[in-house]
């Protein structure tokens, strides 16, 4: 039985690209009343059934069938227009969202938790906050030619890491996070975010140009990205900003101030020195197992300035004219990292922080080209710019006589399973019923790793 909502008797239209928790909050000031009393006329939680403490609700990351309907019902808001308010447009394309749990996932294209914010922006439009600015990819404003704020100056805290107090009437504009040292029930920091010190960038810069393309990408996330280096078709957005985040993640692990020189002023450089001279939380911001080269490659920069430069310099070699333009771009960056101690060659390459393009496997290939044998050089094609899979040399295929592919191996030796879908033990497999026939050529995918047979 569906329950029915009363309108609301004052009606305040979402800005253009605002959040929905940001509109409701903002419609809860305009009326008066405390926060709860919004979620209550709309039929949503404020408090998470799983969990004990206040977080952000679900229906901020991606709202039900039913939840839609009961907004548009009170508030006469156009269910689309809702949807366009959450992060759900960008899934799968900006940002990975786990579909059971309505969270994001945080090691799948620099999610990230909380939100930056421009305080210009936020002084501008009454304290209404971007849904833009939940993702990691967007770290500059194009309207104020200044990199977004990270915190509050006051409580140190990312703002809307968790849903506003629900017995308290909102205040736009402010830090609506605990104060530090509060105790267990802590006042709020109502700390103005309007006038949070920010980072200029030249309107001109790349910083700003990288910046109004991913804006401009994200408006149409299901549209491909037409560079050179991933051919006539393009790629889709999220592949493109899967490899940036494997080259930016190299740039903050390895880079040096003097590699990044010619990307940023000098202002920005400082601030991203500073966040890579603190080391990270350990469990936020590295998994368990990663190494000490990888600290900034599972979970997003922390700071919008680390963003800006790493994004940047990704962009750099990925907007290049053909993969030999691109492995020259990027033959500093392999550098770098070899001279830390962390071994690169071409066949380890799709190992670094995740799955990669072909076109970037093949750019990072060739970048390594002049410290190859030649014979290196050739089973890896670096001659020739291939984004070909890589050979694994002939091999003799063992199958039963009804034509299944068992496994593969080297004179009669089976050395691993390539179709499964037979209950056969490795005696069956190896007594009767085989047969080796002739040689084939394995290559491994550059994407999947799945073993592929060729003639």
């Amino acid at each position: 039985m569906s329950t029915r909502h009363r309108t609301m008797p004052i009606r305040c239209a979402p800005q253009p690209g605002e959040a929905l928790d940001s509109w409701l909050e903002f419609t809860a000031a305009r009326l008066t009343c405390p926060f709860t009393d919004i979620l209550s006329a709309l039929g949503l939680p404020n408090r998470e059934t799983a969990t004990a403490a206040l977080v952000l609700p679900a229906w901020t990351i991606r709202l039900t069938r039913d939840e839609r309907a009961a907004i548009t019902a009170v508030t006469g808001i156009a269910e689309d227009v809702l949807t366009a308010m959450t992060l759900q447009p960008f899934d799968g394309h900006a940002v990975d969202i786990l579909p059971r749990h309505r969270r994001v996932n945080r090691r799948v294209l620099w999610g990230r938790a909380g939100s930056r914010f421009c305080p210009l922006c936020l002084a501008d439009s009454g304290g209404r906050w971007l849904v833009a600015w939940r993702l990691s990819w967007s770290f500059a404003c194009t309207r104020h030619h200044v990199l977004l704020a990270d915190r509050c100056p006051a409580c140190h805290r990312v703002p809307r890491l968790r849903s506003h107090p629900r017995r308290e009437t909102p205040r736009p504009g402010r830090c609506s996070s605990a104060a530090p040292d509060g105790g267990p029930r802590p006042p709020r920091c109502h700390h103005p975010l309007t006038d949070v010190p920010v980072t200029a960038i030249p309107a001109d810069g790349d910083l700003a140009k990288v910046q109004r393309f991913i804006d401009t990408a994200l408006t149409a996330p299901g549209r491909p990205v037409r560079w050179p280096l991933y051919g006539l078709g393009g790629a889709p957005l999220n592949v493109v900003l899967r490899d940036t985040k494997t080259l930016g993640a190299l740039v903050l692990n390895h880079a040096t101030p003097d590699d990044l020189g010619p990307l940023a002023a000098p202002n920005v450089l400082d601030r991203l020195e500073l966040y890579r001279a603190h080391l990270l939380p350990v469990g936020s911001h590295r998994s368990p197992d990663a190494r000490h080269g990888d600290l900034h490659s599972h979970v997003a920069p922390g700071d919008a300035a680390a963003t800006a430069v790493a994004v940047s310099a990704a962009f750099r070699i990925l907007r290049a004219e053909n993969i030999r333009s691109a492995a020259r771009a990027a033959e500093w960056l392999t550098g770098r990292m070899t001279a830390s101690g962390r071994p690169l060659y071409p066949g380890n390459v799709v190992a670094l922080g995740g799955a990669i393009s072909p076109a970037l496997e093949a750019t990072l290939r060739c970048s390594r080209e002049s410290k190859l044998m030649p014979v290196a050089r050739l089973r890896h094609r670096t001659g020739v710019d291939s984004t070909r899979l890589r050979s694994l040399g002939l091999v003799s295929v063992v199958v039963r006589v009804g034509g299944d592919v068992l496994g593969w191996g080297v004179a009669g030796l089976v050395s691993g399973v390539l179709r499964v879908g037979l209950a056969l033990s490795w005696g069956e497999r190896l007594m009767g019923g085989i047969a080796v026939v002739g040689l084939y050529r394995m290559s491994v995918d550059a994407v999947s790793g799945s073993r592929v047979l060729t003639r």
